[in-house]
């Protein structure tokens, strides 16, 4: 899996889950905040987040990002 579809696939995740708890009857709000920290705060998402935010950053530059493609 790319470093970007891992981010997507955790946003996307993670909305699923928000959307989950805005419905009538929904989980309590410790029950969401510790689902979203199990997606949200894991190492390889940190990793992919700050590989892809110096691609972006390097795109300025050298337009190629191909770096980012790759976990």
């Amino acid at each position: 899996m790319t470093d970007l579809q891992a981010i997507i696939n955790a946003v996307r995740e993670a909305r699923l889950i928000l959307q989950e708890y805005l419905e009538p009857g929904s989980s309590n709000a410790e029950d969401t905040v510790e689902q979203l920290r199990e997606i949200l705060d894991v190492c390889e998402l940190k990793d992919a987040i700050e590989r892809l935010e110096r691609c972006v950053n390097g795109l300025r530059l050298a337009n190629d990002c191909s770096s980012f493609t790759k976990a």
